[in-house]
């Protein structure tokens, strides 16, 4: 029997107790969509003449609501889940959720802090609460079944028969990437998109510009059509590659392969029908977007068979850069713009500002990752994904 070299060399007799590189990266996200969500719009910073921390003792918001309760506490349960993860084994149990709880606080207090300045946001002592008690909540949800998670059950040694040890980051950005389709943009799996739409016609001075400012004008439905094949295409297989890159020859490739397609196709449906409504839940499935999506598809098939890791995120990295570029160049869809004029997130305005965000930022984090997960560098000793 052919042992996998790296599993070899990380094999039962290492120690069980071990940090988790994949709950820290995923820790060190949520912090960070947190911290954008909080601080949305991020435009109209100003000095009000308030203090900073003036709203721990201003009176309680007159609109206190208890959906605006239950969000504040739902949004940093994660936060103390993973953070209890992340700690474990060098703090554990009620250390662990102490420390973690004091962690949500402060950030909320820092978050809340920054508010002050922000108009369009109003700063409270609640939120502080609600926050706060959210982080303990998750904490204490999580506390009983961490070490059954890490160390005694199947769980815990999961990241190390499927996974590459140095793929965390990878996987938390294709954790994110379902995340990332609740934005509701004109193509699908059309992440990237950073406003640029208008390029080809505000540089009609460069030389040679015209031909492509003319093609740029030219586009119609047959048009758009094979944008969002091209556009669909390129973000699965960038997608697809990335994960089936770090998996090592003992996972299953095909089944967790199927598993973020349809996390993330999940995802879409499930925004659009919430937003729209139930009969509007596919309407995202085009012409294009089928044509994308079954090309795309046959190509993971193929690669998940017989790809090398190498390779596989070599070709990732080129469909990331083509995935970018033709979004960031495809004029706007009219079609399109006349719908999204019905989109009202309401009391999920931050939510979705947060999935906008994300669905802008997450190709090019992951590009970031293909690029240094391709530099050469030195094997280190084995640690738990």
């Amino acid at each position: 029997m052919k042992l996998d070299p790296e599993l070899s060399s990380s094999g039962a007799s290492a120690p069980s107790a071990q940090p988790s590189r994949l709950a820290r990266w995923a820790l060190a996200a949520c912090a960070a969509l947190i911290v954008y969500g909080s601080l949305t719009p991020w435009t109209g910073w100003r000095d009000t003449g308030v203090g900073a921390l003036a709203y721990l003792v201003a009176p309680w918001p007159r609109h206190l609501t208890l959906f605006d309760v239950v969000v504040n506490v739902l949004a940093y349960m994660p936060l103390g889940s993973l953070g209890m993860l992340a700690l474990y084994p060098r703090w554990r149990g009620f250390r662990a959720a102490a420390a973690m709880t004091a962690l949500g606080i402060a950030l909320s207090a820092g978050m809340e802090a920054l508010q002050t300045y922000l108009p369009s946001r109003v700063a409270s002592s609640v939120d502080l609460l609600t926050n706060g008690l959210g982080t303990l909540l998750g904490a204490g949800v999580a506390a009983p079944f961490v070490h059954a998670l890490l160390d005694r059950g199947a769980p815990g040694h999961v990241g190390s028969r499927w996974f590459r040890r140095d793929a965390a980051p990878a996987l938390v950005l294709l954790a994110l990437w379902p995340i990332a389709q609740i934005d509701p943009g004109p193509m699908l799996f059309g992440n990237g998109r950073a406003g640029l739409e208008s390029l080809p016609t505000a540089m009609p001075a460069l030389s040679g510009a015209q031909p492509v400012i003319a093609a740029w004008a030219g586009f119609g439905p047959v048009e758009f059509m094979l944008a969002e094949g091209v556009v669909t295409f390129c973000g699965l297989l960038a997608a697809g590659l990335a994960l089936v890159s770090t998996l090592r020859p003992s996972a299953p490739h095909y089944p967790l392969l199927a598993a973020l397609c349809i996390a993330a196709l999940g995802s879409k449906a499930l925004a659009y029908g919430l937003e729209f409504g139930g009969p509007y839940a596919f309407v995202w499935v085009t012409p294009g977007a089928l044509s994308g999506l079954a090309l795309g598809g046959a190509c993971l098939i193929v690669a998940a068979h017989n790809g090398r890791a190498v390779l596989l995120s070599r070709v990732s990295l080129i469909c990331l850069c083509t995935l970018i570029a033709v979004v960031n160049l495809v004029p706007a869809n009219p079609y399109h713009t006349l719908w999204i004029e019905q989109w009202d997130p309401g009391k999920l305005r931050h939510v979705s500002a947060v999935a906008a965000w994300l669905s802008m930022a997450w190709p090019y984090a992951m590009l970031v990752w293909q690029a240094y997960d391709g530099l050469p560098r030195r094997r280190t000793p084995a640690r738990r994904t």
